[in-house]
């Protein structure tokens, strides 16, 4: 019913359609890969922050509490007595919050 001619040309476009198409998919494929590595690079560099920020945060609460530790031992030694006054009276007060709640 159809020429040879006709069939060859059915059977090239056929050929030149699925390499368009399988031409496009590697093109869209290349470009999600590229775009899944561009947001992993994104995320890598702000977890880096995050953990650089959190070091910091951590570091400087660290030497807060330095710092405070230095200061009431150096409150203690001056003044012996008022600081023993001053945990008793805390001990109490803690014990008295904690004395109608179980166990």
């Amino acid at each position: 019913m159809f020429s040879t001619l006709t069939k060859a040309a059915a059977a090239l476009t056929g050929v030149s359609a699925r390499h368009d198409v399988t031409s496009d998919l590697h093109d869209r494929a290349d470009k999600a890969e590229r775009t899944a590595r561009q947001f992993y690079g994104h995320a890598a560099d702000y977890a880096n922050e995050a953990g650089q920020t959190i070091r910091e945060f951590a570091d400087d609460t660290a030497n807060d509490l330095k710092n405070a530790a230095d200061l009431a031992t150096g409150q203690f030694r001056a003044n012996p007595l008022p600081a023993a006054l001053a945990l008793l009276g805390a001990g109490v007060v803690i014990g008295f919050l904690l004395r109608g709640r179980p166990a």
